[in-house]
């Protein structure tokens, strides 16, 4: 297994865009995502350190998506999914918004 990547699913997109702007000193590229919206490829120079997009899901609070890459996605245990999809490869998300959110 080995990290690809990590997109933040924000409630105000416009505002956490500004913040990694401000604070980090990103640029960003943007790609059309249709209904979801706009994705933002956040990067120093050419080079991706992350994404950012408004999150699908309205009764999500904002949260950091990590990405992992495995050899064979039939391997990995996935006890419980929240959906599963397919563009790229096999695709799972798993929902637990309460472990680590503190309102």
């Amino acid at each position: 297994m080995r990290w690809v990547q990590a997109t933040s699913w924000t409630t105000d997109d416009a505002r956490a865009l500004r913040f990694y702007e401000q604070v980090f000193g990103y640029s960003h590229d943007s790609m059309d995502m249709g209904p979801e919206g706009t994705y933002y490829m956040l990067k120093t120079g050419e080079v991706s350190r992350g994404g950012l997009m408004h999150s699908v899901r309205p009764d999500a609070p904002s949260m950091w998506l990590p990405y992992v890459a495995v050899a064979d996605s039939h391997d990995v245990n996935l006890p419980q999914y929240d959906m599963v999809w397919s563009f790229t490869g096999r695709n799972a998300i798993q929902a637990d918004y309460h472990i680590s959110y503190t309102p």
